[in-house]
């Protein structure tokens, strides 16, 4: 049953990629005005023939996975119309849309997704003598934004809160029909209890009121070219803490994963840096803790009990 379930699955969701892609290919045909013999639902042998448009058969078949475009003349010069006896610019074109065709329906995907939102992070409770009881934070709170930044996941607001500790954070909170604006100031490590409670004091859960957390036509439009480009937005930047010189270190706000690796190639010279091997993301301590192993030692140690980035060889940046 498990393996006809995970084959079930395996068709539904190549299936809509398959076709887009086929589609991006006919599509790409007829405006260079190559002939497109048959557009398949599934693959052959032909289960039927549903209909026949401009020359172009459109048929249903007995293998359901994707499609299948076949364009006139596709390995014959001599056929008129038809794919070979194309340009070579018309050509490419009708070969490279089937991937550009699945490119833009990512983006539509996520641009649909996130102007559609997803429920909101609510504040499940409040800790007494804490700064959200002190802000007048309420359980039952829908928190929508924080620093003007969408709060999409309990990520953005753990991030914010470690970062900004001892500095005011302005959150936008629903709360029944009003949109309110708090301050609230997260508190620093060692000030209160990190196995109990968190750095303003509250628990979250997923809103019940029916909010939802979405973004506007142009800001889903970003969000959705970052997703692409595989980018964190704002919201979950990481703290990375560099040694410039001995007993002196610099912080820098970059992104997580890849654009981590590119900021420290930028100032180390080292191409060779991997994401998954070298970047140790510390939930800790709100650091991003790069460890390399050098001539059999490391260059990056942390603290066994903070969990704070301890020491970084000063040659290292030099290499």
């Amino acid at each position: 049953m498990s393996f006809l379930w995970a084959l079930g699955g395996f068709i539904i969701v190549l299936t809509p990629v398959v076709l887009i892609h086929e589609l991006g290919h006919f599509w790409a045909a007829r405006l260079s005005n190559i002939k497109v013999e048959e557009f398949g639902f599934g693959l052959p042998p032909r289960m039927m023939k549903l209909g026949e448009r401009n020359g172009t058969i459109f048929s249903l078949n007995w293998i359901p996975l994707g499609g299948f475009v076949r364009p006139a003349g596709e390995d014959d010069p001599k056929v008129p119309g038809g794919l070979s006896g194309a340009s070579k610019r018309a050509r490419f074109f009708v070969l490279s849309a089937g991937a550009g065709a699945n490119f833009i329906a990512a983006i539509l995907i996520f641009w649909i997704a996130l102007m559609l939102g997803q429920p909101a992070i609510a504040v499940g409770a409040v800790d007494p003598a804490s700064p959200a009881e002190a802000a007048g934070l309420q359980a039952g709170d829908d928190i929508l934004r924080v620093n003007g930044v969408p709060v999409d996941n309990t990520n953005v607001l753990v991030a914010t809160f470690q970062r900004s500790a001892g500095e005011p954070v302005r959150l936008l909170i629903g709360r029944g029909d009003d949109r309110l604006e708090i301050d609230v100031t997260p508190r620093a490590p060692g000030e209160y209890d990190s196995a109990r409670e968190g750095p303003i004091g509250i628990s979250v859960t997923l809103s019940t009121s029916g909010a939802r957390v979405s973004q506007g036509p142009l800001e889903a439009g970003r969000g959705s070219l970052r997703f692409m480009a595989d980018e964190t937005p704002p919201g979950d930047d990481a703290r990375v803490a560099i040694l410039d010189a001995p007993n002196m270190w610099r912080g820098a706000w970059v992104h997580q994963g890849h654009s981590v690796v590119k900021a420290l190639q930028m100032v180390s010279n080292r191409p060779d840096l991997d994401a998954q091997r070298d970047i140790l993301p510390d939930a800790k301590s709100g650091l991003v803790v790069f460890q390399f192993l050098k001539d059999g030692r490391r260059v990056v140690k942390r603290n066994p009990t903070t969990g704070a980035v301890e020491a970084l060889s000063p040659d290292f940046l030099a290499k």
